[in-house]
């Protein structure tokens, strides 16, 4: 019995081994599996040339320690940035949400010199159309060795070595140190193909190019530049590219374990549920009612080991790293160089700011869509060496990352594969609401010189020329200079809408309706609402109105509603729906829009999708770019808020996380394609299944990554500008204290008014100022919730018959006088005991104790409503005095800021 049980446990573990094997812990399962299992890989053995008897058996002519090597005592210990091991493949039938754009293959027309010897080495090792491009510097070699072992091992016979010297400056003969560079690479690992490729090499900068400073003085990274430059020209001609680092160790084939779904599959720098993603809340106290909003964050993408499709997309991603590398500003990241403390960090921040940037303003995203690398195949490992990735390329010569590393682990300094930056600033980390401390406004003369317009170019001169630069590349590169080319539903030639669907959905009524409003031109302004928000509707019906927009239309989800509708003659379409659970408060109703919209995306037509609380002043659609899926306002207020920035202590998100503002779900602008149709299809099943807040679900479906069977929605997305297309915060708290945009410097498109709760009266007052021309309405409200009033009233107002009051020159002219006429209506008699008498009823009055003193009184009246006067002018200096000279007051409602002059006369009649 004694053996069978011991038979029994020896199955049980070797089946928990198994197990364990193929099913690494995923992103939904707690991070601390994962990081039990990097602790383990850690605390292994570390292995001092463990891959000689393999170089042997692969046939390697070298791997002997150069000269002056270290002693042994010294051995460089290997460990690995990034493990690649064998797992269980992609599940079977797993839906892909956006198809690439893949590029034929064809490897015979790359252009004479450096160029074609890599496609001829390209075509030499070429397995499944792929290759496994590996960059190796003189720092690297040993490295490279290591790898080339492990890769044969595992089966990765399609090694690609790009020899890139040092490339700290320029040189005459970087074609013969590239040469002889190649020479002692195909010495140490004789497989593969070995190409010279000097930073010489990489694409020249276009004719305009911004040049800024270099990321990092001692290492402009211009060998990664060149690294990513190649792959782009494999890119091109059609050839996938795993570009990896020489520090990753390979138990497996990379190319047989990457989803091949995506334009960019990399490694992700954070682990757990910080992965894929997350909503980050930041509470501002100062907004009082709206206090609590969204951000966003999600991980960097580690430049160890990136698996690129053969798009454009990718290849433009590539060409975007590589001239920002080059000192290069690119748009996505003007402030890549005081965020990125090293070499190592900055092609991290440059990356990833080129992957998770949002189009805005005249910069456009390249639209590359990201998955994140398995773990169950590509596992982290918890240190490495002092200078990780393609940045190492840029090491002087005669530096080893290997030593960096022996004197790291010697001197016990943690290296964590989770930060590559400073210790300082890692540990420094602030609040999430370190964000809300962000005042960057580069982009306000911009708006004010262009009105508005679509194509707002970017703020800075330098960008700008950046763009150009850009776009100028692109081109010559046969690449598109917009964004990814949208996936439209209905062909531009077809009719619209188009009969057959229109049929078989039973969707007749609403053809009608686009077809008088939507037209041509494809697209209409559409809201939701039903009658329980009438009040909100009239405001919302007369602002379109006003702005002269000809292609709006309302959903009425009631008969009510729609009947209300055509009495005002506004186009209606009547769809009656009931959301989850049967609610129709604001919340309810407005989670049904995901549903409703996906029958004017399937119909072919675009959507600009409004809340009912936003004051449109000006005809969107001019203002509208068109060149994304979804075109979105942005809770955010400055360019790093509402565009996004890679990770920075000052952002609250960590060293490692790119951080962005949540964008408002009350509107956005659908462009009708079949990603969008997804992504409407998604967020109609989420509202009608989970207890979701729509403006959550609304953001993780736009910025959550793909990660094991978690597809993404791969959507090319664009921020509206947020001077252009407000939210109440915005206007608030930054255009009406901004004398540049305020008050009639220029007009915003639209705002939204979901920053405050008193929504009908700021609305009114916002048509006052903007559409009427009405100056001054603005300036009652708060930028947080309420009446500035609300505050200025709160104090103990002191009796006129107090000593306080008898130097009170205002109180002593007003006791004189006795009476007042208050808006044409006489009298109001101010008692020096301070007993005030009103034509509506008796009440009290009296001085200020603060600073106002002087120009200030409080009245009471009217079931006890405080009103504020404040002196218009000055006071005569005869009216406390003896004197006769009249004097006026303005009063000010407390509760509604409501203004009424006030006149205090001496005549016969007043006193």
């Amino acid at each position: 019995m004694g053996w069978a049980v011991r038979i029994f446990f020896v199955a049980v573990v070797a089946l928990l081994v198994l197990h364990n094997a193929l099913y690494w812990p995923t992103s939904s399962e707690p991070a601390r599996a994962l990081q039990r299992g990097a602790r383990a890989l850690a605390d292994a053995p570390p292995t001092v040339d463990a891959a000689a008897g393999a170089r042997a058996r692969a046939g390697f002519a070298g791997g002997e320690p150069e000269a002056g090597g270290n002693a042994p005592e010294e051995a460089y210990v290997h460990r690995p940035s990034v493990i690649v091991q064998a797992c269980l493949p992609k599940p079977p039938g797993t839906r892909v949400t956006r198809p690439l754009n893949v590029l034929p293959l064809d490897l015979g027309g790359c252009a004479p010199g450096a160029r074609a010897a890599l496609c001829a080495a390209a075509q030499h090792v070429l397995r499944g159309g792929a290759v496994l491009l590996v960059p190796v510097s003189d720092a690297l070699l040993d490295d490279w060795a290591e790898f080339a072992a492990g890769a044969y091992a595992a089966g990765a016979t399609n090694l690609l070595a790009l020899a890139v010297p040092h490339a700290a400056g320029t040189s005459s003969s970087a074609d013969a140190d590239a040469a002889a560079l190649a020479e002692r690479v195909r010495a140490r690992a004789r497989v593969g193909a070995v190409v010279a490729w000097s930073a010489e090499f990489a694409a020249p900068l276009p004719t305009g190019a911004a040049v800024g400073p270099a990321l990092e003085p001692d290492a402009p990274l211009l060998g990664g530049a060149a690294a990513l430059d190649a792959a782009r020209t494999l890119l091109l001609r059609g050839v996938r590219v795993t570009l990896a680092d020489a520090g990753v160790a390979l138990r497996a084939d990379p190319s047989a374990h990457v989803w091949a779904d995506h334009d960019l599959e990399a490694h992700a720098v954070l682990p757990g549920e910080a992965r894929r993603g997350q909503v980050v809340s930041v509470v501002d106290e100062t907004m009082g009612w709206s206090r609590f909003a969204q951000s966003l964050a999600v991980t960097h993408v580690a430049p160890d080991l990136l698996a690129l499709a053969p798009t454009a997309e990718a290849a433009a991603l590539a060409a975007r790293v590589s001239r920002t590398l080059r000192g290069v500003r690119s748009l996505a990241t003007p402030r890549l160089a005081p965020a990125a403390p090293n070499a190592a960090s900055a092609l991290e921040f440059a990356l990833s700011a080129e992957a998770y940037t949002p189009s805005h303003d005249g910069w456009r995203s390249v639209g590359a869509s990201v998955r994140l690398l398995t773990t169950r195949c590509f596992s982290s490992a918890t240190t490495r060496g002092a200078v990780g990735g393609l940045a190492a390329l840029a090491l002087p010569p005669g530096t080893s990352r290997r030593a960096s590393a022996i004197a790291a682990v010697r001197e016990g300094v943690p290296l964590p594969i989770l930060s590559r930056l400073p210790a300082e600033r890692a540990q420094g980390r602030e609040s999430p609401n370190a964000l809300l401390r962000s005042d960057a406004h580069d982009a306000t003369p911009a708006v004010v010189a262009s009105q508005c317009a679509a194509e707002l170019p970017h703020a800075n001169p330098a960008m700008r020329a950046a763009q150009a630069a850009d776009d100028e590349a692109r081109e010559a590169a046969g690449e598109p200079r917009r964004a990814r080319p949208l996936n439209f539903i209905l062909p531009s030639h077809a009719e619209f809408p188009p009969p057959a669907v229109c049929a078989a959905r039973d969707l007749g009524a609403l053809c009608a309706v686009l077809r008088d409003v939507a037209g041509a031109r494809r697209e209409a302004l559409v809201a939701v609402s039903n009658k329980n928000i009438l009040h909100m509707l009239q405001l919302y019906v007369d602002g379109v109105k006003r702005a002269n927009v000809p292609n709006a239309l309302v959903v009425a989800l009631d008969d009510e509603t729609g009947a209300w509708l055509r009495a005002r003659n506004f186009p209606a379409y009547v769809r009656k729906l009931t959301a989850r659970g049967g609610s129709t408060d604001n919340h309810a109703t407005s989670g049904l829009k995901f549903r409703l919209l996906q029958d004017f995306v399937i119909l072919g037509c675009s959507v600009l999708l409004s809340d009912v609380d936003i004051a449109w002043m000006r005809d969107p659609f001019p203002a509208l770019y068109g060149d994304s899926d979804v075109e979105g306002m942005t809770d955010g207020f400055d360019d790093i808020s509402a565009y996004g920035a890679p990770g920075s202590a000052v952002l609250g998100g960590g060293p490692s996380a790119f951080r962005i503002f949540a964008r408002n779900s009350g509107m956005f602008y659908l462009a009708a394609t079949n990603e969008s149709l997804r992504m409407m299809e998604r967020m109609a099943h989420r509202m009608a299944t989970e207890s979701v807040w729509d403006q959550t679900a609304y953001n993780e479906e736009q910025f959550f990554l793909s990660v094991d069977t978690y597809q993404g929605l791969g959507l090319s997305q664009r921020v509206m500008n947020y001077l252009c297309f407000l939210n109440t915060k915005v206007l608030f708290k930054y255009i009406r204290e901004e004398p540049r945009l305020y008050p009639d410097a220029y007009t915003p498109i639209g705002a939204h008014v979901n920053y405050h709760p008193e929504k009908p009266q700021r609305m009114v007052d916002i048509f006052k100022h903007y559409q009427q021309g009405e100056r001054g309405v603005l300036e009652r409200w708060n930028g947080g919730e309420g009446l500035k009033l609300s505050n200025e009233c709160k104090f103990q107002g002191v009796r006129p018959d107090s000593a306080a009051s008898r130097v009170d020159p205002l109180v002593r002219a007003l006791v004189r006088a006795g009476k007042a006429v208050w808006g044409g209506v006489r009298w109001m008699r101010f008692g020096a005991d301070g007993v005030l008498t009103t034509p509506w009823g008796v009440g009290t009055w009296g001085g200020v104790p603060d600073a106002r003193r002087g120009t200030h009184v409080w009245l009471n009246f009217f079931s006890d409503t405080r009103h504020l006067l404040e002196l218009d002018g000055e006071l005569p200096d005869a009216a406390a005095d003896g004197g006769v000279a009249p004097f006026a007051l303005i009063s000010s409602r407390c509760t509604d800021g409501d203004v009424v002059r006030v006149t205090v006369s001496f005549d016969a009649e007043g006193g």
